[in-house]
């Protein structure tokens, strides 16, 4: 038997670790366990030699594929990727960028469409993970035209090998191009070559800058420029997740006393988290210029109530009470925009907000085969077990849980069971509100369950979670003839 080469052991092993890793992560068996991938590619040298190796691994590991293609909508270029996926046979998704979208006028901004396609493609293929071909060229052009165009280190966005939060693996940013070009010579796999980009820095980049660094310089300069962006890479993923805990953790972090006291590297960091939380996928129209500029006024806020316009539909402004909020005055505009700015570490088990009839039950089944549920009935206040008027929470969130409201303050249609999120407060004794990140640590609920815990909210305002709290504006006292009982089951 021959000998397989260097090139072809490196691409292949590369991604054969990828594939364990990310299944070990997100607690798959991957002897038993069926892997759905969505596999992100294109037409080019490195999407081939993915989809060839993914191909070869079809009979080790159990794995059912799906392709994305959403790079241009030529017609040469989409007849050649069906070809590919007929011929290593992937089911083809083509989804070139979304026109009602705000038109990206950079490759960071067609990257970040093109992530948000992939998020939505992934819950409703009900996906394990996607894999990128994305290479140590692709993370050397993006670290570079950001150095060209940016004045601060702090704006650098880079590629990683892992980015579980999105569920995504790059397992060829690992492998020296010099092995990605021998493994397409070896292999005979055709490809169309990578075409122009949308904006000038990045052609500049890609087609002069890098090419004549590699060849009178340094032949590694990418694989070089790429550890720098390892690098950054993970200073980036700690003062993230320092930003996250501030918002997160303390009461304060809306207050512009407590902003304008945290250090300068995690300012505008926290401005976007805030608001994130306030105004959702609208957040992402908040450039680093603007998160600047509110905290340069921040800074030098005078104490009087201040509003300003960040953009043509979002505004912010400084309350009497000295406290940030952002507002948005087009909610739909804010959806169509993808959310690049997503950085909650909070992982997405595809739990979307569901509505909860009365009576009524949701079921969340994951891969690893447990399973939540929460049910809605309608109960006799005289006739259930005795209803505690001041302590209406019964179990706890590793198992089973129960808890009732009143009728009159809960709409039977206004229930909805979702997924915890960044900054989510549920409002308990004497009006007081209390984040539900902060309740669930003082409990010590390992993050595993956090991840898969349901919310139950009525008229966007957190109701009940499961064996932690209750929110009292739906405090089951008085006279009321009638209750509403929820229930919470975990099954492993």
């Amino acid at each position: 038997m021959q000998k397989e080469s260097n090139a072809i052991s490196n691409v292949s092993g590369a991604l054969e670790r990828g594939i364990r890793e990310a299944a070990s992560t997100l607690k798959l068996n991957i002897k038993q366990d069926e892997l759905h991938v969505i596999v992100l590619a294109g037409v080019d040298d490195t999407s081939h030699a993915l989809l060839h190796v993914l191909s070869s691994l079809r009979d080790k590991y159990r794995l059912k594929l799906t392709t994305l293609y959403n790079g241009s909508a030529k017609s040469f270029e989409m007849k050649f990727f069906e070809q590919l996926c007929a011929r290593y046979g992937t089911a083809a998704v083509i989804e070139p960028i979304n026109v009602q979208a705000p038109a990206p006028t950079t490759e960071q901004e067609k990257a970040a469409l093109r992530l948000a396609q992939f998020e939505a493609l992934r819950k409703n293929e009900k996906a394990n993970f996607g894999i990128s071909s994305q290479t140590p060229r692709d993370n050397a052009e993006l670290l570079f035209s950001q150095l060209l165009s940016s004045e601060m280190v702090s704006e650098f966005q880079v590629l990683r090998s892992e980015d579980y939060r999105r569920r995504i693996i790059r397992p060829f940013l690992n492998v020296h191009p010099r092995d990605i070009d021998s493994f397409v010579a070896e292999q005979g796999l055709n490809f169309i070559p990578q075409g122009r980009a949308i904006d000038e820095l990045t052609n500049l980049v890609r087609g002069r800058l890098l090419p004549t660094l590699a060849q009178s310089f340094n032949g590694d300069t990418l694989c070089s420029v790429n550890r720098v962006a390892e690098r950054i890479g993970r200073d980036e993923e700690f003062l993230w997740r320092e930003a996250i805990t501030l918002v997160d953790n303390d009461e304060r972090a809306h207050a512009l006393s407590f902003i304008s006291s945290i250090p300068t590297s995690l300012t505008w960091r926290v401005l976007l988290l805030i608001a994130e939380e306030q105004v959702g996928s609208a957040a992402a129209m908040l450039s680093h210029d603007i998160l600047r500029e509110i905290a340069v006024r921040i800074a030098k806020w005078d104490g009087h109530p201040a509003l300003f316009e960040a953009t043509a539909t979002l505004s912010y402004r400084f309350t009497e009470e000295g406290e940030l909020r952002f507002e948005d005055a087009n909610p739909q505009q804010g959806e169509i925009v993808a959310e690049f700015h997503a950085k909650s570490p909070i992982s997405d088990f595809g739990m979307e907000p569901t509505r909860l009839d009365v009576p009524g039950v949701v079921v969340r089944q994951y891969d690893d085969g447990s399973a939540v549920s929460i049910e809605a009935r309608i109960v006799d206040a005289q006739s259930s077990f005795a209803v505690s008027t001041t302590a209406h929470v019964d179990g706890n969130p590793h198992s089973m849980a129960k808890a009732y409201f009143n009728l009159d303050e809960v709409p039977s249609f206004s229930l909805k069971v979702r997924e915890r999120r960044l900054g989510d407060r549920v409002q308990i004794a004497d009006g007081k509100q209390r984040k539900v990140k902060r309740l669930l640590d003082e409990r010590g609920v390992p993050s595993m369950l956090i991840e898969r815990l349901p919310i139950v909210e009525s008229n966007s305002r957190v109701l009940w979670v499961p064996g932690i709290a209750s929110a009292n504006f739906a405090h089951p006292g008085g006279e009321a003839g009638s209750l509403l009982e929820l229930s919470y089951r975990r099954r492993e």
